[in-house]
């Protein structure tokens, strides 16, 4: 991967990621845990307890596709209003990726359709 500036303005720095590992850390910090985020211990065992019992074939919890083999691959959805689990989704479904148009598909998408 070529070197590319550092996406934080005025910084100088080449790097091969998004951030330099200054602005990384930083960045990271402002984020907050996992848990201030809003995904505690009960996010962490619900997921860990559906990826000890799902099948590849299961179907997506956005995009209705097979899950596939990968669990590293694979998080744990929400509701849009966040009030609760849909279920396991694929990462790029989940992150919103494939509703923006990177990977295709989605919920939204698919239910435009019907």
């Amino acid at each position: 991967m070529p070197l590319r500036p550092c996406l934080e303005p005025g910084c100088p720095t080449l790097t091969r990621t998004t951030r330099c590992p200054t602005h990384a850390r930083a960045r990271q910090r402002r984020r907050g845990t996992t848990s201030q985020r809003g995904y505690g211990h009960q996010h962490q065992q619900v997921r860990t307890y559906l990826l000890a019992t799902y099948q590849p074939a299961d179907p997506c919890g956005r995009c209705g596709q097979p899950l596939g083999d990968d669990p590293s691959q694979l998080d744990l959805g929400h509701a849009d209003d966040r009030s609760g689990w849909t279920g396991l989704e694929h990462r790029d479904c989940n992150r919103g990726r494939r509703r923006r148009g990177e990977g295709g598909g989605g919920r939204r998408e698919r239910d435009a359709r019907r």
